[in-house]
Formats: C-alpha cells, sequence, structure tokens
C-alpha cells in the first residue's frame, strides 16, 4: 500500500487519532498506549495505527495527516510480527482497563 492510498483511507475516517508507526522515532511503552486507549474512549474517538512498510512512507505527504509518531522499538520486525506485537500491547492496555492480573509491573 503506498502513502496516497493510506490517505484515502483516513480521509474517509472521522473521529479518529492516528498513530503512525515509524522506526526513526521514540519508542511507545505499554502505559502510553493504555492511556492512549482511555482518552480516545472518552473523546469518543478511534485509533488507527499505521505500520510503515520495507519501502518507506513519504513523511511530508503523510506527517501532516497523524496526530503522533512513534516505533515499537529498537528491532527491526517483518510486518506481520509488528502487527502482532502491536496487537499484543492493545489487548495488555484492555487487560489494564480491566484491572486483570495479565499485565504486571
Amino acid at each position: 500500500m503506498d502513502t496516497k492510498k493510506i490517505l484515502d483511507t483516513l480521509s474517509d475516517a472521522r473521529d479518529t487519532y492516528v498513530v503512525l508507526l515509524d522506526e526513526k522515532w521514540k519508542s511507545l511503552s505499554t502505559s502510553w498506549i493504555y492511556e492512549l486507549i482511555q482518552k480516545q474512549q472518552n473523546a469518543a474517538k478511534k485509533i488507527i495505527f499505521i505500520i510503515g512498510w520495507p519501502y518507506g512512507i513519504d513523511r511530508e505527504i503523510l506527517f501532516p495527516h497523524v496526530d503522533a509518531i512513534y516505533k515499537l522499538g529498537d528491532l527491526i520486525l517483518p510486518h506481520g510480527l509488528a502487527l502482532m506485537v502491536l496487537l499484543e500491547q492493545i489487548y495488555r492496555s484492555w487487560e489494564i482497563q480491566k484491572g486483570t492480573k495479565y499485565h504486571h509491573e
């Protein structure tokens, strides 16, 4: 998917908070994802995560359309694995919200 296709998708999205995952930015944390989910739920907004791809994105075009830019960590991951890591962190955030013992610090 190229950057213009992402923009087309974003142009159809309403009441959203867009997070771009890009290897050149600072790392996000489980607690940041938890706080993001809480804040956006309270604002009745959906969260869209965009995972960059092997050949990069057109930052000049995409950056004005995102609300936050982070990376999953210092490892370079295949995109399928990056998606799984992100989904695990979202699940973990929901478990924190429910007060279960799944996440323990």
